[in-house]
Formats: C-alpha cells, structure tokens, sequence
C-alpha cells in the first residue's frame, strides 16, 4: 500500500534510514487483559456535533449516473481555523454496492489517510474495495491537505508549529471526523449503528482521538499509530528533522496542551470498542513504546507487529485491505476478535562485521522469520544479504532494531561464520 507519496515529508529520510524489505509476520494478541483500568483522571468525551451537511443526498446536477460512483462532498468545519481555504471539509464518498447490503444496511468506514497525502490512489483503491464488498467508504481530506491547503506543507500546522497552533489543528481534525460520521449516518442505506475508521500514520492518530470523543465510530483499524503526544513529539525522527519552528524540548505547558489531544487521555473511552493496532517494531516516526502505551490503555486490543520501519506497508497493499476489511466484518458479526496476517517485506541497509571482515556495508534481505522476541521483533530471522565481501546466506536474532547476531556463510565461503549486523530498516 503506498502509504507515503511523493508530497510526503517523510520521503526525504529514504537518505537516512533505508527501509525495510523482509516477509516478516509478527506477534497477534487477542485477549484483552480482564484486570485492566481506565485512566485516574480523564476529561469528559462528548460527541463533537457536526453541522448540518449541504450534500446530505446527490442532487439532480451532481447525481452519478453509476450508482457505486464516487461522490464528491464539501461541508463547513465544525470547528474552523479562521482560513476559508481550510474551513471546507472535504471527502469522497463511495456507496456500499447494493447487491451486498444486508436489510438492515450498509455499514460505513471514514477513511484518514498519512501526514502530507495529497493525492491518494491508494485510499481511493481501498475505499472501492471495501464499497464493492458492502461496505460504504469516505475518504477525507484532513486540515490543510490537498483541497484544503493554504499554500504551505501541511507538517507546518500538525507538527512544526507553535503547540496552540498544534491543538487547534488536531481538534479540527477530530471534529472533521465526526462531522462526517454525521453526514454518513444521514445517508439512504447507510447503517448509522454500524461506523468504522481506518487510519494510518497521522491518519491513525486522529482516528484514535477521534473513537475517543464520539462514541459513535464503534470499530477502527489502525496502521502505524500510537499515543503519548509528547513522548512521541520528543522522539519521532520527523519532528527531529522537521520542527524548526519551535524548540523541540516541551515545556511542562505545552505536554500538558498536547495531552489534551492525545489519544492516551481518551483510551478509557475507546476500551468498549474494537480496534485493531499494525505497528512497526523498527518505527522511526512513531516509536514502539508510544504504541504500546496505547496499546496497553485500550485494553490490549488485537494487535500485529511488523519488523519494519514506517514505510514498508506499502509493499503490502492486497493485504492491508484485505485485513482491514475481515477484522471490520468479525467486529460487525460479534465474531471473536483477531489481528489477521499481513505479511511485509524487510530490508536492512548498514554495515556487517565477520565474515572475513572487520567491518564492511551490508544490504539484508529477510525471506521470512520465524517467532517472536525482544522488542517485538522476530525471534529467528533468515538472511540473504550482500556485503563488500560478497553475498551470504543464515540466520540471526535482532538484538534491538538496529542490531542482528548471528551465523552466516559467504557464497564462495567454506563453512558458517558468526557476524554482526548494524543497519537501519525500511
């Protein structure tokens, strides 16, 4: 799934960290922990109310003539930014097929894609699928993308900005979402009991905080999200590059801003409802701690590790539709939950030391793995790789994410050697 365009901020890190490539399945957890908590100290969760919509039905002029066709839809923000640009929220639905609707109506899925997407094929492709299965679909274009752009990177209101200009963003965000649930419930054919999201990356964040204020979306599948705004505000590889309007150390005042749009504060709230969590265990941008501190607040709620970084689901499209659309329908069903398979490939570029050599650049390449270890990575990794003695072929244990040991032969080798590797995965 191409999870990052090309207007994507983060595509300037393929310089720094590689990416990975490696079939790599990980750990699934389904039981949620029965001595879990909600949070001391929570504020109060009211559904954000949208206003009323201007497209609630295509009009005679705008009607498709295809009755699955995509419809464009334009609503004011419940919560604007004083910009009129970014004041029009903006979507695009895709009614469910009605040949697989049940009687009691189609369910709905608000779709949010990642920081900087423009122009989402990728979303637009997941939104028909899941409309040809039943399922009606809208894709939302969140503040400052896209059709609602001011002229400047949309990391420059979510991330790089004064932390007020950060929260009023963010709200904006979340209210948009549930301004579309509205619009959504209101539809002919639409199950208003039946609401779901899908998000990824920032998308993912929004969709947390979201579930956590409107009791109304009562299933999510999430990829690469997290909580603890200010862990993660601190620690991301993108505000580490990306924030220069600011400085990057928070003050007290401003974690305690960033808490208040944090999707940790509202986990209490979103624990009755079904999520599903894919997260990467090599994660630059969004840290593994920060997802399972959420994790760990929802409730333990179905959950897949990937070893890889922030990228690499894009190589896995069939199948983050595919799971996205099997966990929605069990959740739909009153089926017992799971985090379906997705498989990822993984890649890992640095440097190698052994294999007749004290250190030389190494390019890895993991067929598949096997278990599940330290930090959420696999336990066993199979190998092939090319160093600057040649290829090699064996087996490792990840030591962390940028570290692997393990017994490795060099193609025009003799026997198996140990060796080290350092690298950064993509």
């Amino acid at each position: 799934m191409r999870l990052f365009s090309r207007a994507h901020p983060l595509v300037g890190l393929t310089c720094l960290c590689l990416y990975n490539f490696a079939y790599a399945d990980t750990e699934a957890t389904v039981t949620p922990s029965a001595n879990t908590t909600a949070p001391a100290q929570t504020p109060s969760a009211p559904i954000i109310t949208a206003p009323q919509d201007e497209l609630a039905v295509p009009t005679e002029a705008n009607a498709p003539t295809d009755a699955m066709a995509p419809i464009k839809v334009r609503l004011p923000s419940a919560l604007p930014s004083g910009d009129a640009r970014n004041d029009r929220i903006a979507f695009t639905y895709y009614p469910a097929n009605k040949a697989k609707v049940p009687a009691t109506g189609a369910p709905a899925v608000v779709m949010l894609p990642y920081l900087g997407a423009t122009n989402t094929p990728e979303f637009h492709r997941f939104a028909r699928y899941l409309a040809a299965r039943g399922v009606a679909a809208a894709v939302l274009t969140l503040p400052f993308h896209g059709a609602r752009s001011v002229g400047d990177a949309p990391v420059n209101h979510f991330v790089n900005a004064p932390i007020d200009t950060v929260v009023r963003t963010w709200n904006q965000a979340s209210s948009d979402v549930s301004s579309v649930v509205t619009w959504l419930q209101r539809q002919p054919g639409v199950d208003r009991t039946r609401i779901g999201g899908a998000g990824v990356s920032l998308g993912a964040l929004v969709l947390h905080l979201a579930m956590g204020r409107d009791a109304r979306i009562g299933a999510g599948v999430t990829f690469l999200g997290g909580g603890d705004l200010p862990f993660i505000f601190q620690h991301s590889l993108l505000t580490k590059i990306y924030v220069r309007s600011r400085p990057r150390r928070l003050s007290p005042e401003e974690k305690a801003k960033l808490r208040t749009i944090d999707p940790l504060t509202y986990a209490g709230f979103n624990r009755p409802r079904r999520v599903l969590m894919v997260e990467g265990s090599r994660d630059l941008v969004i840290p593994p701690r920060a997802a399972q501190e959420l994790w760990q607040a929802l409730g333990r709620p179905p959950i897949r590790w990937i070893p890889t970084n922030h990228l690499a689901l894009q190589f896995a499209e069939p199948q983050v539709r595919r799971a996205s659309f099997e966990f929605l329908q069990a959740v739909w069903r009153g089926d017992d939950l799971r985090a379906p398979r997705i498989s990822v490939p993984t890649l890992k570029v640095g440097f190698l030391s052994g294999l007749d050599s004290r250190i030389t650049p190494a390019l890895t390449f993991e067929p598949f793995t096997l278990g599940h270890g330290l930090h959420h990575l696999p336990l066993v990794e199979f190998n092939v790789g090319l160093s600057g003695r040649g290829p090699f072929a064996g087996v490792a244990t990840p030591i962390n994410q940028f570290a692997d040991i393990g017994l490795a032969r060099r193609l025009n080798g003799s026997k198996f050697r140990p060796y080290l590797s350092f690298h950064v995965g993509f």
